[in-house]
């Protein structure tokens, strides 16, 4: 399945006409769950996140599953 399951384009629709041009090539990150590859802007991973994961996990949304709504946007550590 060479799709990212978020946006469900094709990897190679977001290389470009060139392949060639590294700078067409969108930044790529593996789901440890289902190892599927995600276009980290479809999962609003930035740059700079995406460099941090080293040998953290990722999962991807739908790995992740439905927010429980309660504390969302909140640690553990804050909520009572």
């Amino acid at each position: 399945r060479e799709f990212c399951p978020v946006c469900a384009a094709l990897w190679r629709e977001a290389q470009g006409d060139d392949d060639d041009d590294d700078d067409a090539l969108e930044e790529m990150v593996q789901c440890d769950g289902c190892e599927l590859w995600v276009h980290a802007a479809c999962d609003k991973v930035s740059p700079a996140q995406l460099a941090s994961l080293g040998s953290r996990a990722y999962f991807c949304p739908a790995c992740r599953g439905p927010p429980s709504g309660l504390g969302v946007g909140l640690d553990d550590a804050t909520l009572l």
